[in-house]
């Protein structure tokens, strides 16, 4: 548990952190930063804060099996000048053991044992907000910005994150966007200060009507990783209903989600997506999603 907390919690605290998903649409799409906008848009694309997406949303995610959790709870806040989301996104664990020897000055032997202390946890919490300006009708731009705060086993750290992204319906359904992603800054108890820099995201979705009451979703997004050098993908599609049940999967770097959804109230959706590892246990997220009229259809 312990190892896999230190790679889960790695280095760049800040940024890797946020790349987590929040919501379960995105996850089922192979974690797209462009396939969902109001209050999702935090930790995604800012710039699409203003257009489809849920207007509050909270999910939990059980990851690899439950050994790490995440909770999220957002929603957006209507302006003269569109909407501000905010959302709040916990990561955690527990069951990490705190060793001593009996003899710490002497080694380790049959007399002379590691024994548990005490079991500790971790967790991560942060805030943030995003705002949306609409440039002409086609194109928005869109900045978020926040603070976290990690407690470890024997360490504290804060960080402040921002993203700045862009929007473009290039056509009808079809948008296009670029977000420079989680430019981040922390600083540990122990006294060491980090800067990482943005990802850079290239990505969209389309959306065609497929006759008789079905509707087709499909997103793809390249990111660069300016850190280590090397680019990541997914790509995902959907097939709704009437916006009454829906089905997708999609894949991220060769890991492969699925999700699913349906209708409880009009504008209410519960769901579920789940995503396999190579390598670790699945991870599962389940949440429900508020898709509040806007006021031309009340």
């Amino acid at each position: 548990m312990f190892v896999l907390a230190q790679f889960a919690m790695g280095e760049a605290f800040v940024a890797d952190f946020l790349s987590a998903d929040c919501d379960m649409i995105s996850v089922g799409f192979g974690g797209s930063s462009f396939i969902e906008g109001g209050a999702t848009s935090v930790f995604g694309n800012p710039a699409m804060a203003n257009i489809s997406g849920p207007r509050f949303y909270a999910s939990h995610e059980g990851l690899y099996g439950n050994l790490l959790v995440s909770d999220a709870l957002g929603g957006t806040i209507r302006t003269p000048r569109g909407n501000l989301a905010l959302t709040a996104l916990y990561l955690g664990g527990g069951g990490i053991d705190v060793t001593a020897l009996p003899d710490p000055d002497a080694p380790v032997g049959p007399n002379n044992r590691p024994y548990s202390t005490e079991t500790k946890g971790h967790h991560d919490l942060a805030l943030g907000g995003a705002f949306a300006i609409p440039i002409n009708r086609n194109i928005s731009i869109g900045l978020s910005a926040g603070g976290m705060f990690r407690a470890l086993i024997d360490e504290t750290a804060f960080g402040g994150f921002a993203s700045a992204g862009l929007d473009w319906e290039a056509k009808p359904n079809l948008h296009l966007g670029f977000v420079a992603a989680n430019i981040s800054a922390g600083s540990w108890s122990t006294g060491t200060n980090e800067f990482g820099p943005p990802d850079l995201r290239v990505g969209g979705n389309y959306r065609v009507n497929l006759g008789s009451g079905f509707v087709g979703r499909i997103t793809s997004e390249v990111a660069l990783v300016t850190s280590a050098k090397y680019l990541e993908y997914s790509a995902g599609a959907e097939v709704s209903y009437r916006s009454i049940v829906a089905f997708r999967a999609g894949t991220d770097n060769g890991a492969v989600s699925a999700g699913a959804d349906f209708s409880v109230f009009k504008g209410i959706t519960v769901g579920a997506a789940l995503t396999t590892h190579s390598e670790l246990p699945i991870s599962y997220r389940f949440g429900i999603n508020v898709y509040a009229p806007e006021p031309s259809d009340a």
